[in-house]
């Protein structure tokens, strides 16, 4: 090329001629991820969330029951649900079609009358990157949905918006190896992902999901309107029965009035009571929009401003239980916003014990300590003062753990238990006979551990002695013993504690509540062997 070039003629008087009709690059069009861009991406992923998602789950919903048959089951706990769903439900009966019911129904629906297997985690868990069961989908649709839908702003950026897509597409790609290629939704992925949108269009979407919130006009103080959807209304009603006698400092600081040209994201330290009725609000916000009027210079009475109010978090967010035991006559949760929950029996008394890990399982060592499982560690937790008073390293994350004669045990991995001493000596190596095991107890020389679908009762050499197997059962959660060596474990889906015999081959159900729809999770028997209550 260059030989080539060299022997060439060159004419620089029209190669100046050339320059002179090229014209000057508008920066503008070249700056990357303008806001329209962004509100654009989010407009690709509210098509996947309101268009494909929700077809996803009717087609899946449809292929395991009939319109006909749903609503039959579905009568005797109709009276649980709010009236939207009620209403859809009632549609569905109509219109013998499933094209009313959304992700959120379905997907307790399908949970809720065990219409497929559970998810590899179990219900309700985010699913690992390699779990590829048809129910880890339908979390990773109900996760990303809610993500989405969630989110406090509508701005995307390339990476995050790449990321999102390339999960859906996994998704689809696998649906569709489901329904044998029946059906297109990578393809509708796809078109989500690089279809032509226009103003009109990414409007449409943008309010759509807003109406998956229920997000509303709630106050209008000149010159914002206030919008705020169900997800703060419930986080009011929480705040309201845990603060309503607490008051914060109120604390608002303004600075010189600046332009602005993006989203503004104030935050406020105010005074508990002023949630206390819709009235309050109100005349809080009425407040807020006078001293944004008076230090923005009036600018804002000729703009159309409008505020979203998002899910307010005072420090105390709400539990995520775990574990649950019982103390005599004190019960104490794992929560896994790092603290622990004691109260009494009735329900009151409650106190909220931080600690520097995330909790996960508990098991009493003496009437003052518990050992609490957590992140490749454990604590020895003091009852009465709330100290951790000693750790033990482990190598992996304790996924159960239990104390018994001496020793504690610690389930690692999901296929094996070390027994140790309180100072973390491992005494012991018990290989387990399934490698998805989920919880532990061990009593009197027995070790019973327990998946999703079996109980096994072992030796504490490992020995397997039983295993108790049944098909109705399909999402085992926690597992205890009593003094006869009885069995009782929480099962998910049928709501229920399941008791087996000490041979494994007998067993019976204790419904835990007659609405069928509260879900037991956790149970323990205190060292009289007395059974707490399940949650």
């Amino acid at each position: 090329m260059y030989n080539s070039l060299t022997r060439s003629e060159t004419d620089p008087i029209s190669i100046l001629q050339d320059l002179t009709r090229e014209k000057a690059i508008d920066d503008a069009e070249f700056l990357p991820d303008t806001e329209s861009e962004k509100r654009e991406r989010y407009c690709r992923l509210a098509m996947a969330v309101i268009d494909t998602f929700p077809n996803i789950l009717r087609d899946v919903i449809r292929s395991n029951i009939s319109a006909s048959d749903l609503y039959l089951r579905c009568i005797r706990l109709i009276n649980t649900l709010n009236p939207e769903q009620q209403a859809n439900l009632r549609q569905l009966h109509y219109s013998n079609t499933y094209s009313s019911l959304d992700i959120t129904l379905i997907y307790k629906l399908l949970r809720q009358f065990n219409l497929i297997p559970p998810p590899t985690q179990g219900w309700g868990a985010i699913p690992d990157k390699a779990d590829s069961k048809l129910a880890d989908d339908i979390e990773r649709i109900r996760f990303y949905r809610n993500q989405i839908a969630h989110r406090c702003d509508t701005n995307i950026d390339t990476n995050v918006f790449d990321d999102y897509f390339d999960k859906f597409q996994d998704i689809a790609r696998r649906m569709d190896l489901i329904f044998f290629q029946k059906t297109n939704y990578e393809r509708q992925i796809i078109g989500h992902r690089t279809r032509r949108i226009d103003t009109e269009l990414q409007k449409k979407y943008e309010n759509a999901m807003k109406k998956i919130d229920n997000i509303q006009l709630r106050f209008d103080k000149r010159p914002i309107k206030f919008y705020w959807g169900d997800d703060f209304d419930k986080c009011l009603m929480y705040i309201r029965s845990l603060v309503k006698d607490e008051q914060l400092q109120e604390f608002i600081q303004w600075e010189r009035a600046k332009p602005f040209e993006k989203p503004v994201y104030l935050d406020f330290d105010i005074e508990a009571d002023l949630f206390g009725t819709d009235d309050r609000i109100k005349e809080q916000l009425r407040q807020i929009s006078d001293v944004i009027f008076k230090h923005s210079n009036r600018r804002g009475t000729n703009n159309n401003i409008t505020a979203t109010l998002l899910p307010i978090c005072l420090g105390i967010e709400n539990p995520k239980l775990l574990d649950c035991i019982k103390l005599g006559n004190t019960l104490m949760f794992s929560d896994c916003n790092n603290r622990l929950i004691t109260c009494t029996v009735n329900g009151t008394d409650v106190h909220y014990t931080p600690l520097s890990y995330s909790p996960f399982y508990i098991t009493e060592i003496d009437s003052d300590t518990v050992a609490i499982s957590s992140d490749r560690i454990i604590l020895l937790n003091s009852i009465s003062t709330g100290n951790v008073t000693s750790t033990i390293k482990t190598s992996h994350s304790g996924l159960g753990i239990s104390y018994d004669d001496n020793n504690l045990y610690v389930l690692i991995k999901r296929n094996r238990i070390h027994g140790m001493d309180l100072a973390g000596k491992v005494i012991r190596h018990i290989q387990l006979p399934s490698d998805s095991i989920s919880n532990i107890t061990v009593h009197r020389n027995r070790l019973v551990c327990i998946n999703n679908t079996s109980v096994y009762c072992c030796l504490l050499n490992g020995k397997l002695m039983w295993k108790f197997e049944n098909d109705k059962y399909k999402s085992f959660r926690r597992v205890t013993t009593d003094n006869e060596r009885n069995v009782y474990v929480t099962d998910f889906n049928t709501n229920t504690t399941v008791v087996v015999s000490d041979d494994g081959e007998h067993h019976r159900e204790i419904l835990t509540e007659s609405d069928g729809m509260k879900y037991p999770f956790g149970i323990h028997f205190d060292k009289k062997r007395k059974c707490s209550p399940s949650f």
